[in-house]
């Protein structure tokens, strides 16, 4: 299945660790989100939420898992993981 995108990609690979951080510094605005994958290589979970997040209360992402944000900006989504070293690749529309 596909979808059209209306407006200019944005892309950004993150390296994630223990400290929460934002997505990305970018303040690029979108309309469709901003989609999250946890590289296949991963070897511990991402954490996915607001500037609070944490291993407790975020959304697990683990290793070749996706998730669909609808968030404005990629600066607005945060991450952080159980080990460090982690990446993720996000794409916001």
């Amino acid at each position: 299945m596909s979808s059209w995108v209306t407006g200019p990609l944005q892309n950004g690979t993150t390296s994630v660790g223990t400290v929460v951080i934002p997505l990305s510094s970018s303040t690029a605005e979108f309309n469709r989100g901003v989609t999250i994958n946890a590289l296949s290589t991963n070897t511990g979970v991402v954490y996915v939420g607001a500037f609070d997040v944490t291993t407790a209360n975020g959304f697990p992402l683990a290793a070749g898992q996706s998730i669909t944000i609808a968030a404005l900006s990629p600066a607005e989504c945060f991450v952080i993981a159980s080990a460090a070293s982690q990446e993720v690749r996000w794409l916001g529309a």
